[in-house]
């Protein structure tokens, strides 16, 4: 395990953060919050963009996380608690992944029913697709632009 792929994780573990990511042994973004927020707000953050691939770390890792962890091309993601739906995706995308517990889904605020975010993005695995969709769930806040489509050689 690499010395930032240690950091995300006692950063998570600890609870000092609910989102972080790290690179040359340093935490380079740090947020606490619940859903995807955060980590839609770290999409447009271009510092982040300029640092190239990071390692990740959130509290819960869903399947609409890891589309959007795929879209920043993470280069590992850990997660406290990380849904089946979401290890496809960062497998599928070739992303390592680590988690402490693994579920099934992740579940609303009720408990009963998959969440809103990970319904709202079940029918796809494009992680821009999902972008958009997760954006357009969050209306009313800071505009979003997601980062460039990058060319597959």
């Amino acid at each position: 395990m690499t010395e930032n792929e240690q950091l995300v994780e006692s950063m998570i573990r600890s609870r000092q953060a609910d989102l972080c990511a790290a690179a040359g042994g340093q935490v380079v973004f740090r947020e606490d919050g619940s859903g995807v927020t955060c980590l839609l707000a770290a999409i447009q953050d271009p510092l982040l963009s300029s640092l190239g691939s990071l390692d990740w770390g959130d509290k819960v890792v869903g399947r609409a996380a890891a589309l959007l962890f795929s879209l920043l091309q993470a280069r590992s993601v850990f997660g406290s608690t990380m849904s089946t739906g979401a290890q496809e995706v960062l497998a599928a995308a070739g992303i390592p992944y680590r988690c402490d517990a693994t579920i099934p889904v992740i579940l609303d605020h009720s408990g009963t029913m998959p969440c809103p975010l990970e319904r709202a993005v079940s029918g796809t695995a494009d992680p821009h697709a999902a972008f958009d969709v997760l954006t357009r769930l969050h209306a009313g806040g800071p505009t979003i632009q997601p980062p460039p489509r990058k060319e597959t050689t």
